[in-house]
C-alpha cells in the first residue's frame, strides 16, 4: 500500500514539473519576441528605355518602371514630344506595382507625312510624386502616305472616359488609338486593339482624367502600327446628362451585345 502511494506521489511531481517547464518556455517565448517592423518607403526607377532613334512613321516607347520600395502604389508614364515646341503629350494606361514588382508601359506618336527631329521629355507619375527621367532625341521619317480605312463614330463624352465605335474596311492586326489632340492639362490614355475584322464595329474607352471641365475638342487617331492605314476624327466634347446619360449607357451596351 505504501508503495502505490509513493508511486502516485512521483506521478504529481512529473506533472508539476511539466507543468512549470511548459510556463517557463512560455515565459520565454513571449520575452525572446521581436517586434519587426518595415518603413513605409515610397519610391521607384526606370529599369529599362526601349525606342528606336530613327524610326519609320510610328515612334514607340517602352518604358519599364521598377517599385524599389516597400509599398503598393499605382503608377502611369509621359512622354512630351517637342520639335522643338510641344507638339503633343503622350499618356500610357495606369498599373499597380507591388513591391518589387516590374511593369512595362508603351506610348505611341505619329508625326503625319513628314520627317522632323525630336526631343522626347520622360516622366513617371506614382502616387503624389513624379519622376523626372530625363529626355532622348529621336528622328521620325514618315515617307509612306497611309490608307483611310477606319470609321469612327457614336462619340460619347462620360465623367471620367470617353467612349467610340471603330469599324475598319479591312482586316487588321496592332491598332493603336491615340488621342491626337485634346485640352491642355488633361490625361487621356491612349490604347492597344490586337485585331479587328473586316466590317466589324467595336467599341472602345479611352479613360481621361480633368481637374477642371470646359468645352472643347479631341481627336481621335486610328493608325497600325506599321504606319500603313491611319484615319482621323475630331469631336465635340460634351458631357451626357440626365436621362440621355442613361439613355446612351443603354445604347451603348447593346451596341457592345450586338456588335453594330
Amino acid at each position: 500500500m505504501v508503495l502505490h502511494i509513493c508511486f502516485y506521489s512521483d506521478v504529481m511531481k512529473e506533472v508539476i514539473i511539466l507543468i512549470f517547464l511548459f510556463l517557463f518556455l512560455g515565459f520565454l517565448t513571449n520575452a525572446l519576441e521581436i517586434d519587426i517592423t518595415v518603413e513605409e518607403l515610397l519610391q521607384g526607377n526606370v529599369s529599362s528605355l526601349i525606342y528606336n532613334p530613327t524610326s519609320n512613321d510610328v515612334f514607340k516607347i517602352s518604358i519599364e518602371f521598377y517599385n524599389t520600395g516597400s509599398i503598393r502604389y499605382t503608377a502611369r508614364t509621359r512622354v512630351d514630344f517637342m520639335c522643338p515646341e510641344l507638339k503633343y503629350t503622350g499618356w500610357s494606361d495606369e498599373k499597380t506595382l507591388l513591391p518589387g514588382e516590374r511593369k512595362s508601359f508603351d506610348i505611341y506618336w505619329y508625326n503625319f507625312n513628314s520627317t522632323k527631329n525630336f526631343t522626347g521629355k520622360l516622366r513617371i507619375y506614382y502616387e503624389n510624386e513624379i519622376l523626372e527621367y530625363g529626355s532622348i532625341n529621336f528622328q521620325i521619317k514618315n515617307s509612306t502616305l497611309p490608307e483611310d480605312v477606319f470609321e469612327i463614330s457614336d462619340f460619347r463624352t462620360y465623367d471620367n472616359h470617353v467612349k467610340f465605335s471603330l469599324k475598319s474596311s479591312k482586316s487588321l492586326d496592332d491598332i493603336i488609338l491615340i488621342p491626337s489632340s485634346y485640352p491642355q492639362g488633361w490625361i487621356v490614355e491612349q490604347k492597344e486593339i490586337e485585331k479587328i475584322e473586316k466590317g466589324d464595329k467595336i467599341s472602345v474607352n479611352l479613360p481621361y482624367g480633368a481637374t477642371v471641365w470646359e468645352p472643347d475638342t479631341m481627336s481621335i487617331s486610328a493608325l497600325t502600327q506599321d504606319g500603313k492605314y491611319y484615319s482621323s476624327r475630331t469631336f465635340t466634347l460634351k458631357k451626357e446628362a440626365g436621362l440621355t446619360k442613361y439613355v446612351n449607357y443603354l445604347l451603348d451596351g447593346l451596341r457592345v451585345l450586338l456588335n453594330i
